[in-house]
């Protein structure tokens, strides 16, 4: 339990690149995590949702005359 209370705000990061300081790594970490942040906020404010493309054979006429299609 000691152990674990020692550890309590702490980071431990692995990278596969050797010639990075701990520093580096620990920087590119947390802009992955703004970076990630961003996308997550920006993906509700916009209400993006995914996008399913469609084989034109597929498709039925009403949908490629223009005509509203769900």
């Amino acid at each position: 339990m000691k152990t674990e209370a020692n550890l309590d705000g702490k980071h431990l990061l692995r990278c596969s690149e050797p010639h990075l300081s701990a520093t580096d790594i620990a920087l590119g970490y947390t802009q992955l995590l703004e970076v990630e942040r961003g996308w997550r906020d920006m993906k509700q404010i916009l209400d993006l949702r995914p996008i399913y493309h469609r084989l034109e054979q597929r498709t039925p006429t009403s949908c490629r005359a223009g005509s509203r299609c769900s």
